[in-house]
């Protein structure tokens, strides 16, 4: 797990972020003391396709500090892709 976590680390692939068009969340806990609200914000504005989503309750976990509106936030972001029409998504798969 620790050369995992080491080459993980080691790897920068934010010049990779605007060659990315598939429809994207990006979640913030703002209580995290590992990723800033910045940091949170400089990836969605980097990516064509991305939305932010905060979470005022949570640290580095929103999935387990605020789990029933992390759930509601995922289910309702599928829902939106999945609602578009298959051309546009089938598009945006392409220009990738």
């Amino acid at each position: 797990m620790a050369q995992l976590w080491l080459s993980m680390a080691e790897q920068d692939f934010r010049s990779n972020l605007s060659q990315i068009n598939t429809p994207t969340l990006v979640v913030h806990g703002t209580r995290s003391q590992l990723y800033s609200k910045e940091a949170s914000d400089w990836v969605v504005s980097h990516m064509p396709n991305a939305r932010l989503v905060d979470f005022a309750n949570s640290g580095h976990a929103p999935h387990l500090e605020e789990p029933d509106l992390f759930n509601q936030t995922i289910e309702k972001f599928a829902d939106e892709i999945y609602s578009q029409p298959k051309r546009q998504i089938r598009n945006q798969e392409t220009q990738q």
